[in-house]
């Protein structure tokens, strides 16, 4: 029969329960950055904190202090309220009317601004793919010619700064646009090569009739542009051009 003071009397005593084995527990890997960043923290933060350790001690340690900072803060919250309404009751009803409906008003327009907006964004997006395709197509332009030795690269950054006059020409004259270095070397060396493909030699039998005037038999001059070729060719041919405009206005 079981001993009621005692209901584990002679039962066999329990096995003890084996516990973690102290040994096999691994300490927690050693951050080096993640101290480093805590320290950086308290250093920074810690001289804030010090400013308010009394509050902070005061909050903690004592009741009283707590119940009088609680409704010290609802005080204050209560007394925006009170100074917001207060400066509600201020305007004039017909005034509230007025913005009542001046806010319905706006409110209809609040689609055509979203689709202004839309409008705006997609065309400032189109404005940059413009821009970044007429750049792709540029770089390949000025790396072909210079591939194809056709000219050099100190010519063809040449032709960019002429390119670049030309554009801010556009811009100042009310008509923007982008001016390449494709157009600029057609322009250039286009016209050139056409003059000199063009100035075939004169005939014997035709020379007095091309022959200059006072002057029996010889052939007119023919424009040159085979110093096109030469280093700075480009330079003084696109100075020359850039005086002719400024004569001609």
């Amino acid at each position: 029969m079981a001993n009621v003071d005692d209901p584990v009397a002679g039962r066999p005593p329990a096995e003890p329960i084996a516990g973690p084995d102290p040994s096999a527990i691994s300490p927690p890997a050693y951050d080096a950055a993640r101290v480093e960043a805590l320290e950086a923290y308290y250093a920074r933060t810690n001289p804030i904190l010090e400013q308010y350790k009394d509050d902070f001690n005061a909050i903690v340690e004592d009741e009283g202090y707590r119940d009088f900072q609680r409704k010290s803060r609802e005080s204050y919250y209560d007394m925006q309220k009170r100074v917001a309404a207060e400066r509600e009751a201020e305007i004039p009803e017909s005034e509230k009317r007025l913005l009542g409906a001046l806010d319905e008003r706006l409110s209809k327009f609040e689609p055509v601004l979203k689709d202004y907006a839309s409008r705006a964004e997609a065309e400032t997006a189109k404005a940059k793919e413009a821009s970044q395709e007429f750049a792709r197509k540029e770089t390949e332009y000025a790396n072909r010619l210079v591939a194809e030795q056709k000219l050099t690269s100190e010519e063809v950054n040449e032709l960019a700064e002429y390119a670049m006059t030309l554009h801010q020409k556009s811009v100042k004259d009310g008509n923007p646009r982008f001016v390449g270095i494709e157009e600029v070397y057609k322009r250039v060396y286009g016209r050139a090569e056409a003059k000199v493909t063009a100035a075939k030699p004169v005939p014997r039998s035709q020379r007095a009739v091309a022959g200059a005037t006072g002057v029996p038999g010889a052939s007119r001059t023919i424009e040159d542009r085979s110093d096109l070729a030469k280093p700075g060719g480009v330079t003084r041919h696109i100075l020359g051009v850039l005086n002719n405009q400024r004569k001609t206005g």
